[in-house]
């Protein structure tokens, strides 16, 4: 199973809070916010978005660095957070880990905030691997950088997972459920050999809007609107685990 956060298939955003002043929550983020999130969500191309993308990310990466993040500031973010699991995520987890079904959540945030709130909700016991960036910190626990390639909402694939430990679990799948809500997502399991692939949507945003849909309904096979639950993603794998 693939799937995606945030922005948000696995999570429903209520509110967030700064637990301190060095916590990047400032009006230069929003900032970016304002001036990018608009190109995401956009009719123009993935090829046209993408340097909007990078610089986005890139910009908001060194927001992070500039402010004095600290690790302990991921923890205390996680834990304070109004952002909330989906209802059905930890069934959906369970699910998958009592049918040793790899799980990996790929994502243009930050891989130590997911785990941070995958620790937070007690649900890293699931087992699931997280592809997404990497902050690095220095000896007093500042962040300094982040590891690897930039990961934005246009570039996750599995290629990302090519090298890692947990590439044996899926390098002979033969069948993937892939869960996403840009229109991006959809390419999240380019590069597995796979024979079937089961593209499930969540239409966040302008979902009432008759060209979005159409355009989401042309990507995925499924298209579910608005702030859905995993229900029907639970009724899926079910069906499946029952049929095979």
């Amino acid at each position: 199973t693939h799937t995606h956060t945030p922005s948000f298939p696995l999570f429903n955003f209520v509110r967030t809070r700064c637990p301190s002043p060095a916590v990047p929550c400032t009006q230069d983020t929003q900032a970016l916010f304002q001036k990018y999130y608009p190109i995401e969500i956009s009719d123009m191309s993935v090829e046209e978005k993408i340097p909007h993308m990078v610089d986005w990310w890139s910009s908001s990466h060194q927001l992070m660095i500039d402010s004095g993040l600290r690790r302990e500031h991921v923890t205390a973010m996680a834990n304070t957070t109004g952002l909330e699991f989906r209802s059905g995520v930890r069934e959906l987890m369970q699910l998958a880990h009592t049918h040793e079904m790899p799980f990996h959540i790929f994502s243009a945030g930050l891989y130590d905030v997911i785990h941070a709130l995958l620790d937070h909700h007690q649900l890293a016991q699931y087992g699931c691997h997280v592809v997404s960036n990497i902050m690095v910190f220095d000896d007093s626990g500042r962040l300094s950088g982040f590891r690897g390639n930039l990961i934005h909402s246009f570039n996750k694939n599995s290629e990302a997972i090519r090298n890692s430990p947990s590439w044996p679990r899926v390098a002979y799948k033969r069948n993937v459920v892939l869960l996403g809500d840009s229109t991006g997502d959809v390419h999240m399991s380019q590069g597995l050999d796979c024979d079937d692939i089961l593209k499930i949507g969540f239409l966040n945003v302008r979902a009432d809007e008759p060209a979005r849909r159409e355009h989401y309904a042309a990507l995925y096979d499924i298209v579910l609107l608005g702030d859905a639950s995993m229900d029907y993603v639970l009724a899926v794998l079910q069906a499946l685990i029952g049929a095979a």
